[in-house]
């Protein structure tokens, strides 16, 4: 019998309010180490390609569509410096 068909058996026998009592600890231990994970996976690097779009996101929800095209207004309609260029 594996630790998975173990703790099934063990949860099947438990009364409705000690499954209620199980059902709360997991969860809150489940997202305690969801935390952690993401925690470690931040301080190692593994979410910065996601800084630019929180930071924009962010930063849409301080603006409005009038300041966005008064701005863009304001852009020249030029062609971009070659060192500019994609």
């Amino acid at each position: 019998m594996t630790s998975i068909q173990y703790l099934e058996e063990q949860v099947k026998q438990l009364t409705p309010i000690e499954r209620q009592e199980f059902r709360e600890w997991f969860l809150e231990w489940n997202a305690d180490d969801w935390d952690r994970q993401i925690e470690q996976d931040a301080q190692a690097g593994k979410l910065d390609a996601f800084a630019p779009e929180a930071i924009l996101e962010k930063r849409a929800k301080h603006g409005s569509r009038e300041q966005f095209l008064e701005i863009l207004s304001r852009a020249s309609d030029g062609e971009p410096e070659e060192f500019d260029s994609l």
